[in-house]
């Protein structure tokens, strides 16, 4: 990527370079168009201009200095990839999206498309496409826990609970300490109905930080729904002894299912 464009994965998704602020970057732009008019069909010169009035904010004419070296140059990536840029600024996040999908057929291990591909999809609600390019992120850094973190959440909250399972594990075998993963863990085994492995991954995140809220409540949770009533009262009294809240109605399932008393109340369910 030429400096004078935006590209994630260097500064904010959205922030240009204006190093070559004022009246040098006008010069630039002038040179520039002068040396297009002596070489108008040169997609270099084209692609530099291109970035200048980036840099500038005229997204319009970015676009189509852009559109110019591609019709020049087919084949080059970083000009579909800063054309995706510019259509996003103009709002234009379908045709940013197919911008960064002819960039990466020509450069698909490019991480900083692939970044930018991913925003522009969750600007769309294009979900699949969002989790097909943090994979590929993970793919290209296998040692990068925070991608590893953000493909898991998104598995989670889109109830992709086996593939999310997956990706905890290898995320807490990158970084042991985040006791919410383990809690995330369980809840995927949780949904699963994998009682013994959510009690295990919720004893490792108690381990950690014995107060946890959610993971206290979630072991309370998993015994009932295991018919283990005994362990489900133990959960329930650490709770109240931790002035954690529970779920009234859970406590009435509870009480009704074991015909023991229940204890009192309070609110929330993990």
């Amino acid at each position: 990527m030429a400096a004078g464009c935006a590209t994630d994965g260097q500064r904010d998704k959205d922030e240009a370079d204006t190093s070559e602020e004022g009246t040098g970057l006008v010069d630039r732009i002038g040179s520039l168009k002068k040396a297009l008019e002596q070489d108008p069909q040169n997609p270099e010169l084209y692609y530099q201009l291109g970035n200048a009035l980036y840099d500038m904010g005229v997204f319009g004419e970015a676009a189509r200095m852009y559109q110019g070296a591609l019709k020049y140059n087919p084949n080059y990536a970083d000009a579909y990839t800063n054309l995706g840029l510019t259509l996003r600024r103009l709002g234009q996040y379908k045709a940013a999206i197919g911008a960064y999908e002819s960039a990466l057929d020509l450069n698909p291990d490019d991480a900083i498309t692939l970044q930018n591909l991913m925003t522009a999809a969750e600007l769309t609600g294009d979900t699949h496409r969002v989790i097909r390019c943090m994979r590929r992120l993970t793919e290209l850094q296998p040692d990068n826990a925070q991608a590893y973190a953000r493909l898991a959440q998104v598995l989670l909250a889109t109830e992709r609970y086996e593939e999310a399972t997956a990706v905890y594990e290898r995320l807490l075998l990158l970084d042991p300490g985040v006791v919410g993963d383990y809690y995330n863990l369980g809840l995927c085994h949780f949904n699963l109905s994998q009682w013994d492995l959510a009690e295990r991954a919720w004893r490792q995140a108690l381990k950690l930080d014995p107060r946890h809220a959610s993971a206290n409540k979630g072991l309370a949770v998993l015994y009932w729904s295991k018919g283990d009533y005994d362990a489900a009262w133990q959960a329930v009294t650490t709770c109240q002894r931790l002035s954690i809240p529970l779920d009234p109605e859970f406590l009435h399932n509870l009480e009704r299912d074991s015909g023991h008393a229940a204890a009192p109340r309070t609110d929330t369910h993990p």
